[in-house]
């Protein structure tokens, strides 16, 4: 999934806003993170989450790079 391109059923989205810093965060129907945007100083960074079919964390994309990456044991354990 590309950062900029959010799901769909994406229904909610939360914007902060402190000390020049704007953060976007959007999430699903059902209140899962899909992604956010960090803007600060005229940049932005954009972010975004995947998860498998059981609800886990699998993959934290930054600007498009997957910068993080979990696995899970049966029991659902990292």
């Amino acid at each position: 999934m590309n950062p900029v391109q959010m799901e769909k059923d994406q229904i909610k989205k939360l914007i902060i806003k402190r000390n020049g810093l704007t953060i976007e965060c959007f999430f699903t129907k059902r209140g899962t993170l899909q992604g956010k945007i960090e803007h600060y100083g005229g940049n932005s960074t954009e972010f975004a989450y995947q998860f498998d079919s059981q609800g886990h964390l699998c993959k934290v994309l930054r600007d498009a790079s997957v910068v993080e990456s979990y696995t899970y044991n049966q029991a659902g354990q990292r």
